[in-house]
């Protein structure tokens, strides 16, 4: 399961699923990919993303620049494997290659 926290749209926030390629296209389909609602308001701290975190294979994400090194200890304490999108600046600032040991890559 891939889950996808996006902006809230009108106070509702939503996640995206995706089980795998069903028609074996080798491309995710938009009747592939489920649209769910959140019952809360989509903080990544709640029980309730807690949850669909622990689930999760992999966490694709744009964190909130504020709440970005609280975000990363979260992904890093739960041993997921993931992809932030964020500016190339954030690695300086937020020294996160050393803090996490862990490996960066840019484009």
């Amino acid at each position: 399961m891939i889950y996808v926290r996006l902006r809230k749209t009108l106070e509702k926030a939503i996640y995206l699923e995706y089980e795998g390629d069903k028609n074996r296209n080798k491309v995710p389909d938009p009747e592939e990919i489920g649209i769910k609602d959140l019952e809360g308001d989509g903080d990544f701290r709640s029980e309730e993303c807690i949850e669909l975190l622990k689930q999760s294979d992999i966490i694709v994400t744009n964190p909130p620049f504020s709440l970005f090194r609280k975000y990363v200890d979260q992904l890093v304490k739960h041993k997921k494997k993931f992809l932030i999108i964020s500016k190339r600046c954030i690695l300086k600032i937020m020294q996160t290659v050393e803090y996490y040991q862990i490996q960066f890559r840019t484009i």
